[in-house]
């Protein structure tokens, strides 16, 4: 199987609107499970203080204050998924409020083709494809990959 780099960076532009939702349940779901194996591990019931201390004991970083960094130093697709959140909002702060609005309706609305997008923005189709093709190659510089 062939590494297509457009279709990853294409997927996580069309995944980036979830990724605060998805980072914050899946955090949730780890500072729960460690709490609940905190408790296993206990024959007292623990404050939540308590539980906190021994997630980050757990850990060993003394440098990790909150559950969401705890969560991503212990998960690496989570870390990833923070990652790639990190850099499009980077390419996205570039942009001019113009492309800007037509990235968002090729990658983060319903509107998944250049035709759609024009037919919604008053712009050619062949500019929509253009400035997404861009944005598209801004990305991939900035994950490192060569489109």
């Amino acid at each position: 199987m062939v590494f297509n780099a457009k279709k990853y960076i294409e997927s996580i532009l069309h995944d980036y609107p979830y990724c605060d939702q998805y980072i914050a349940e899946r955090v949730k779901a780890m500072v729960k499970a460690a709490s609940e194996e905190s408790l296993r591990n206990s024959d007292k019931v623990l404050t939540e203080k308590q539980i906190k201390e021994a997630l980050y004991d757990g850990y060993k970083d003394p440098t990790i204050k909150d559950p969401k960094t705890w969560a991503l130093k212990r998960d690496n697709n989570l870390a990833g998924l923070q990652d790639n959140q990190d850099v499009i909002n980077a390419c996205l702060a570039e942009l001019k409020e113009d492309k800007l609005k037509i990235v968002a309706a090729v990658f983060f609305n319903t509107y998944l083709t250049a035709r759609e997008a024009a037919e919604h923005l008053p712009i050619s189709e062949a500019e929509v494809s253009r400035i997404k093709n861009k944005f598209i190659k801004a990305v991939a510089k900035r994950k490192g990959f060569e489109l």
